[in-house]
């Protein structure tokens, strides 16, 4: 995707300013100390310079040694990512509510409060049907605002999450009850919002309808 090759691209701009910072410093370094040596013990001024080098270079391995970590690590704290955000959408009522969207779209919010009650026995006032199945919804669709915000910090990879939940962020634009939620709150669901027209724009690239 292209905006994991714009942060692995920034990443590597990173890594190279760290280390000409570090050569920068090692040279000014051995200049201001050459004051304080005599040049002359030294066998030549071509040690004294493979000196200077010689530093650079351990320097320059020791950074890079430290990125390709870090890159290490962070692929697999994104990984670790997936496989729990897998876990968190498997519960049984996320679950519920995938399935209700995905299958029916076409259900409104007061029939589906009503299912919900039914099949988790929530209570029998209206109250506690309307708090119980919105606060399932929302929680649902909340997990996609987390997804966008760890996507955008680098913590959850942006190819690997659309090409698994690609399908459930189509899917969840055609329900009525997710409509009625984006146009009636208009200042609520920000990153779900940003997420769902990344997901547009991906479909677009490969040639997939958005009907």
């Amino acid at each position: 995707m292209q905006g994991t090759k714009v942060f692995k691209l920034l990443s590597y701009v990173k890594a190279f300013i760290v280390v000409f910072i570090i050569f920068l410093i090692v040279f000014v370094f051995t200049f201001v100390i050459s004051d304080f040596i005599e040049v002359e013990n030294l066998k030549s001024l071509a040690e004294y310079f493979e000196v200077l080098l010689s530093s650079a270079i351990v320097s320059l391995v020791s950074v890079i040694l430290v990125y390709v970590s870090l890159q290490d690590g962070n692929k697999s704290k994104m990984m670790e990512n997936q496989l729990r955000l897998r876990e968190m959408f498997a519960t049984e009522r996320r679950i519920w509510i995938h399935e209700q969207l995905y299958i029916y779209p076409e259900k409104d919010r007061k029939t589906l409060r009503k299912e919900y009650a039914k099949d988790f026995k929530t209570g029998n006032s209206n109250h506690d049907i309307e708090n119980e199945f919105d606060l399932a919804l929302y929680d649902y669709i909340g997990l996609f605002e987390l997804c966008n915000y760890l996507i955008k910090e680098g913590q959850l990879d942006r190819e690997v999450f659309f090409n698994a939940y690609s399908y459930r962020l189509y899917k969840l634009t055609k329900s009525k009850v997710i409509q009625e939620e984006l146009e009636g709150s208009p200042e609520y669901w920000i990153e779900l919002k940003k997420i769902i027209e990344q997901n547009k724009a991906l479909r677009k690239r490969h040639g997939l309808s958005d009907l």
